[in-house]
């Protein structure tokens, strides 16, 4: 920059650089915080999957969207997977994508239960979200204890627990998406 550039600037200005980000790396943190995050990890996870095992054929957190994936699942599985609009005076069809309708249908064929298969299949698109979390952050460089806690720590929000929970369906493309991201990263 020359003469004039330096003429605009007033005097006793600071010169502006972008931040340099360093990576958090193992050593940034005492020990006693990673055994930490890695012991809140862990008894997360434990009270999730006691709370998932407790509840997996009953009715915990299923609501009236649940109930129209059960429904959803049933049409498919007689051969119909979208019900008509409109028909004897009732209300039919779904915006709801089909992956998730026709997955509940397979499953419920698999286990002979609706119930339990959509919560089977909560259950294993939950694993699938914390898990897809992990390698995206592993493969960001983050710290193994930190890495474990934030990709754990997502069943203790309340969007979290009742996605994990319930048979809404939303968990599948979540899981999708989440694979696209670890493939473009």
């Amino acid at each position: 920059m020359g003469t004039a550039g330096r003429d605009l600037e007033p005097e006793g200005a600071i010169e502006r650089r972008p931040a340099r980000v360093t990576p958090v790396t193992d050593a940034s943190y005492p020990t006693w915080i990673a055994w930490g995050l890695i012991a809140a990890a862990v008894v997360v996870a434990g009270a999730w999957l006691l709370l998932a095992v407790a509840h997996v054929d009953d009715r915990f957190m299923v609501d009236h969207v649940s109930g129209v994936r059960i429904a959803l699942a049933r049409y498919a599985n007689d051969g119909t997977l979208y019900p008509e609009l409109y028909r004897d005076g009732f209300y039919g069809g779904t915006r709801f994508m089909p992956l998730p309708i026709v997955v509940h249908a397979a499953s419920a064929r698999l286990t002979g239960e609706y119930l339990v298969a959509g919560k089977l299949l909560g259950y294993l698109t939950t694993a699938g979200v914390v898990a897809m979390t992990f390698l995206i952050l592993r493969g960001r460089r983050c710290p193994f204890a930190l890495n474990l806690a934030l990709s754990v720590l997502l069943l203790t929000t309340s969007a979290g627990l009742a996605a994990s929970m319930n048979m809404r369906g939303d968990l599948l493309p979540l899981v999708l998406q989440l694979v696209a991201v670890w493939i473009v990263t």
